[in-house]
């Protein structure tokens, strides 16, 4: 049987991991995988942009996006590469060029060009950063100290360092019970996270009714769950009930929420109740495409971004409702936040 290990022996795995790893290589991690692939992600999730200009339509498509050197431009307009220990000397951004490939389409021609965009701070001892590389009797030459661990930004001479918060893990259900007066509430939330996109979805049961509605930001009310799946693709009342769960005493507790839907007896007749509450009192295109909004980009994001989507969101949603329905019963526990 192995030894449990002493307080000793964590400290010392402490010290050694500081010693080989250093506090500051998840900071440096992170921001080289940002620049490396989220960065294009973000402008991949944009890709084609349509500009009506002189009554012509201009089509944009971006390409690869790129980050230089960290520079400055002097006051006579020289530009020049810059290593940290002269932005904090001369209260200067330590910050590199952002470069967008350009496609423009006009006319039937096509023009590709480089452009800059912006400026990103460079993480000092980042892959981006111009001491990456270099020898300590080098960084020394320069003026830069050779054991600095790095990991944060140089802004108007100022360090600065990214803070780590607590934060509620993503794309992960979460069940809460609340008591509110003589009744309980019954929800379960998903912070749903993808690149350039961040939703809070809830399938809640309120004790008066033990009705489940699906609350997502965008819609100006609760939309019952069954009227939800059927938006979604879900097109009877046994799939839905089998889907959520294959436990007769989890689909009793759904006639509720049936009864709530029994109105609404179609796909399109489920959209077209969701956008009266996206978009009151507008003409029917404006609700659709709302809706279609909602459904694509608002609802779920992490599960995807199109139409092909909508029924795998319409399952995770099930699963939502299972885990909602199961905690009423007592077969699940609410989530230790």
């Amino acid at each position: 049987m192995a030894e449990e290990l002493s307080n000793e022996d964590l400290w010392m795995v402490a010290e050694n991991y500081i010693r080989s790893i250093g506090l500051a290589r998840h900071h440096i991690d992170s921001f080289n995988e940002f620049i490396d692939k989220d960065m294009q992600k973000i402008v991949d999730e944009v890709r084609n942009i349509e500009v009506t200009a002189e009554d012509k339509i201009v089509r944009i498509e971006l390409g690869k996006v790129t980050v230089g050197m960290p520079r400055i431009v002097e006051p006579s307009g020289a530009v020049r590469n810059i290593y940290p220990m002269e932005a904090r000397i001369r209260n200067f951004t330590y910050a590199a060029p952002i470069y967008l490939e350009v496609k423009e389409l006009k006319d039937g021609r096509e023009l590709r060009q480089e452009v800059s965009i912006g400026e990103m701070p460079i993480m000092v001892n980042s892959r981006y950063c111009a001491l990456a590389g270099l020898d300590p009797a080098v960084r020394v030459k320069l003026g830069e100290d050779p054991y600095d661990p790095g990991g944060y930004f140089i802004v108007n001479g100022s360090e600065r360092v990214i803070v780590g918060v607590e934060d509620l893990a993503p794309n992960r259900i979460i069940l809460e019970e609340k008591k509110i007066g003589p009744y309980s509430f019954y929800i379960a939330r998903v912070f749903s996270t993808t690149v350039g996109y961040r939703t809070r979805v809830e399938v809640r049961l309120k004790g008066q009714n033990n009705e489940l509605k699906v609350y997502l930001p965008g819609v100006g009310q609760e939309v019952p769950f069954i009227i939800m799946l059927k938006a979604l693709g879900m097109a009877s009342d046994r799939e839905i009930a089998e889907r959520v769960s294959p436990f007769p005493e989890v689909q009793e507790l759904l006639a509720p929420s049936f009864d709530a839907a029994q109105n609404v007896l179609s796909k399109e007749d489920a959209i077209m109740y969701i956008g009266n509450r996206v978009a009151y009192g507008q003409s029917d295109k404006v609700r659709l495409n709302k809706t279609q909004n909602v459904l694509d980009k608002i609802l779920l994001p992490h599960v995807g971004l199109d139409e092909s989507s909508r029924y795998a969101k319409a399952l995770f949603l099930c699963e939502m409702a299972e885990r909602v329905l199961a905690m009423k019963l007592g077969w699940r526990p609410p989530d230790d936040k």
